[in-house]
């Protein structure tokens, strides 16, 4: 399950706070308070949330077609250009997620503000992957207005998805403001958030506050805020400023780094085994060598030529003379004679002894008498093949010890 750093800067940027989260937005570290330089390690395999002053960007909703997204930040600026004081050039646009009015949320930063923020995290090794306005931090609970107070400030998301945030107004005078800019005097169904001291704050509000409510439910958050704007940014994002040119590009040293081990033994498994199978292969190659050597040596010494090609022919003539060979084919095969024979011969009868020479196959067989043995000559003599001559039979220990004469036929 992956992990969130969610980091909050101070208005001033001079500290920070920050805690662990997981995936669903449920805190799995207490909330600790000190500056940019003391998150340390607190970051490494985990995906960092930078949360900043919703004072400093205006966060609002304008109705665009539905292009590419990178065509709809190029319309964005000049889309909004009457609503920004400030040449927006000097100004950085970032879209968020359409709502179901079919509006797409918008942040507006100056550049220079981004600029400072995103080079003092950089200062510290801090890589951001969303650097989101606490702003959009507050729930969104439907048919709610829902505010959030802390110190003098006061966070809102409307029903309508619009946040504010605004320093030392009343809640009454929140409401008011709220009724004038949507022309409807309906009352809300208020929920507020707020920590014991803001409590104490507004309380005597309060009565007031319910004659110009539907309804106000009041919740309080024992370590202020900042949990709640973590746990919604990360299920329901918002509007990142880390878009265009401020897009992240990967940080490809911190996603390795968890892997440096696994990869550095994988590495050197790869080297080890590179080696030895290169030892092989020079082995082998040797080997190869030596062994063609020493036939190069031996043919020199038998032939008088180290040609492999020439002493292969010299071997295969030798081996093969021109009578052989002639002899083979006007004379007898000596394997189709074997096989002739030994289809021939019975259970009774056995080969003592074989000899072939010019072309004849001279047998000396045990028969079990001469009647077997005249059975075994016809059976050979009967393929027209061979003409077998009986050159003796003589009886020895009831059994009878016969010569044959094998020799190719008419």
């Amino acid at each position: 399950m992956s992990e969130y750093l969610v980091v909050r800067l101070s208005i001033d940027s001079s500290s920070a706070t920050w805690m662990v989260l997981d995936s669903s937005g449920q805190p799995i570290s207490q909330i600790t308070t000190g500056s940019l330089s003391d998150i340390g390690m607190q970051a490494e395999n985990r995906r960092v949330i930078l949360l900043v002053s919703g004072l400093k960007v205006v966060s609002t909703h304008t109705l665009l077609p539905a292009k590419n997204r990178a065509r709809l930040l190029q319309m964005l600026p000049y889309s909004l250009e009457d609503m920004v004081a400030d040449d927006i050039d000097n100004l950085h646009f970032a879209l968020g997620p359409r709502i179901d009015s079919g509006e797409v949320t918008v942040a507006i930063v100056a550049r220079s503000i981004l600029d400072n923020w995103i080079q003092q995290c950089t200062d510290v090794g801090l890589y951001p992957q969303f650097i989101y306005s606490e702003t959009e931090g507050v729930p969104d609970i439907p048919g709610r207005l829902v505010l959030v107070t802390e110190g003098n400030q006061t966070y809102g998301r409307t029903e309508e998805h619009k946040y504010f945030v605004l320093e030392d107004f009343s809640l009454l005078a929140i409401l008011d403001l709220i009724k004038e800019s949507s022309g409807d005097d309906t009352n809300h169904h208020v929920l507020l958030y707020t920590d014991e001291e803001g409590y104490g704050r507004y309380e005597s509000e309060l009565p007031e506050l319910q004659a110009h409510t539907s309804s106000i439910d009041v919740e309080l958050l024992s370590d202020g805020p900042f949990s709640k704007f973590a746990s919604t940014l990360i299920n329901h994002p918002g509007s990142n400023l880390l878009q265009g040119k401020y897009a992240p590009i990967s940080n490809w040293s911190g996603l390795i780094k968890p892997w440096r081990l696994a990869i550095s033994l994988l590495l050197g498994l790869g080297l080890l085994m590179f080696i030895t199978q290169g030892a092989h292969f020079v082995s082998l190659n040797n080997q190869d060598q030596s062994l063609l050597q020493s036939l190069e040596d031996g043919c020199q010494r038998s032939f008088q030529s180290a040609e492999l090609s020439t002493c292969r022919m010299e071997i295969q003539r030798r081996l093969f003379p021109t009578s052989s060979v002639t002899s083979s084919v006007s004379g007898l095969d000596f394997l189709a004679t074997l096989a002739a024979v030994a289809d021939a011969v019975n259970v009774d009868s056995r080969i003592e002894a074989l000899t072939f020479r010019n072309d004849v196959m001279d047998l000396r067989i045990d028969a079990s008498s001469v009647v077997s043995l005249d059975e075994l000559a016809r059976a050979v003599d009967s393929s027209d093949i061979y003409e077998v001559n009986i050159q003796s039979a003589n009886p020895a220990d009831d059994r009878v010890e016969g010569r044959l004469q094998i020799v190719g036929g008419p």
